[in-house]
């Protein structure tokens, strides 16, 4: 009995030290709400960015811990070794800010566009006919800082995509510049339909990939990397459950 009983606890003890042993690591993740990409609402982050992280630290047995900050502040952090990773990212993004450091990604993680939402009856406007155009706080329209250091483009700042859809649905704001997948679910969640605001493709736009950063553990990135490669079923299931795909 006594030897049964050792073989019963044995497994039970080495699941209590490989979770003891869990390593964690920190992930810095934007304070914004930017959903189905992702999202950090009610302390928690969330969407397609958590889904795959998770998938991932999973495979592992790596355990993240998700800390959010606003993205100016999520930036100065990153860089200065305050966190382990950060998502998203991606190499095009604040190259100023980086200039000194050593920075790894990863291969792309989650794809997106970026371009502006228009009403309806300019679907088919040129980028000379916009005038102004509506960001949310912190979020940075690569596509135009040209145009607005000419004078061309007046950029208008809120926190709120529920002020800005409004804004550009009442005629106030030409545009409103996003990531598509996430303006047309805003539309859904506040009751427009999903027609009230239209991709406008003829104006300036940006096709990338999100990625996941670090400045310390190249060797992580380098298993997430094998991890998308070998699940690529997984996340092709993760990229459309969260509708990422837009426009095709």
């Amino acid at each position: 009995m006594k030897n049964l009983a050792r073989l019963s606890i044995a497994p039970f003890c080495l699941l209590l030290c490989s979770m003891a042993h869990a390593k964690t690591y920190t992930v810095g993740v934007e304070n914004i709400v930017y959903y189905p990409a992702y999202t950090y609402e009610n302390g928690e982050f969330g969407g397609y960015g958590r889904a795959i992280l998770d998938a991932f630290a999973e495979s592992k047995g790596y355990d993240f811990e998700y800390v959010a900050y606003p993205i100016k502040r999520l930036y100065a952090n990153f860089l200065g070794g305050k966190l382990d990773f950060k998502y998203p990212d991606n190499a095009n993004w604040k190259q100023n800010s980086k200039r000194g450091h050593t920075i790894y990604y990863s291969l792309p993680a989650g794809p997106y566009t970026d371009g502006v939402m228009v009403r309806p009856d300019e679907k088919d406007i040129s980028v000379d006919q916009l005038k102004t155009l509506g960001t949310v706080l912190g979020f940075t329209a690569w596509d135009y800082l040209g145009l607005a250091k000419e004078n061309k483009v007046k950029l208008i700042e809120s926190p709120s995509y529920g002020d800005l859809i409004n804004k550009v649905i009442n005629n106030q704001v030409d545009g409103l510049y996003s990531n598509i997948a996430v303006a047309r679910y805003q539309l859904e969640n506040l009751g427009y339909g999903e027609d009230s605001l239209v991709f406008n493709s003829n104006l300036p736009h940006t096709s990338d990939s999100y990625k996941l950063s670090t400045m310390e553990y190249p060797d992580i990135i380098d298993e997430f990397n094998d991890f998308l490669e070998q699940e690529k079923e997984l996340v092709s299931e993760l990229e459309n459950k969260f509708n990422l795909h837009y426009p095709s």
